[in-house]
């Protein structure tokens, strides 16, 4: 069993995309419902590391209708999470919480999700060493702390028993059901850091199962806090918006 030094480490680079200081990328989210009818939307993300706090700004690029939507964050170490999105037609700004689920192509995803599950923001242990897979895996238990405002009280996790990457994760409701299994199908080395690229995701509560990907991601580019503001968020929204008439 690893030392909880090494947990903590291994959780610490999840949750900073192996250390890096900002980070670009595409996200690819494919939806296919019990019909095998099959939706995408395609998102750009832009994410800065700082000390105590992680910024994102997170824009729809695809289809071309939804490109009217956009999400700007900041997570604060022990302090739920501020977010926000822009109704043009109202002229006003609208705050989400972590738990807020939001509709994309038929598929209806958290702000903590899309926030890649604010881990950091989670009391943990370790249950002990197990099999999953085929291979040895660390298993783990995340619980909520309840002033937060987070979308799963808890998050059950695998992490590889050689690499302490994860390997899967589940999301648990109120009762403790499962809500959603999500697994990690590749991991590959993008700019010398381990990245997680492409997650496979069970949503029984929709009935649907989803890919998730992540092309052509760039880390360390420098971004501005020029990227991460308000005026920003309502110049997006609203251009898209006009586009779109």
């Amino acid at each position: 069993m690893p030392e909880r030094a090494e947990i903590e480490r291994a959780i610490q680079r999840i949750t900073s995309y192996d250390g890096c200081r900002d980070l670009t990328a595409e996200m690819r989210l494919t939806s296919t419902d019990t019909t095998g009818r099959r939706d995408q939307v395609q998102l750009r993300v832009e994410r800065r590391f700082e000390e105590g706090a992680h910024r994102t700004f997170l824009q729809v690029i695809a289809p071309a209708e939804d490109a009217d939507k956009a999400l700007l964050a900041v997570q604060s170490s022990g302090q739920p999470t501020e977010a926000f999105s822009y109704l043009p037609g109202l002229r006003k700004l609208a705050k989400l919480t972590s738990g807020r689920s939001l509709g994309f192509r038929g598929a209806r995803v958290t702000v903590q999700e899309l926030l890649g599950l604010e881990l950091g923001q989670y009391d943990y242990e370790a249950e002990g060493l197990a099999e999953e897979d085929g291979r040895p895996v660390v298993k783990l238990v995340f619980t909520a702390k309840s002033e937060l405002g987070l979308a799963y009280p808890k998050i059950r996790s695998a992490l590889d028993g050689a690499t302490l990457l994860p390997v899967s994760f589940e999301l648990m409701g109120t009762g403790g059901e499962v809500q959603k299994r999500i697994r990690v199908e590749k991991t590959e080395e993008i700019e010398s850091r381990q990245t997680l690229s492409r997650f496979a995701i069970e949503d029984l509560a929709q009935r649907l199962t989803l890919t998730l990907e992540m092309v052509d991601v760039d880390y360390d580019r420098g971004l501005k806090d020029a990227a991460f503001t308000e005026e920003r968020l309502k110049r997006t929204v609203s251009a898209a918006a006009a586009k779109g008439r």
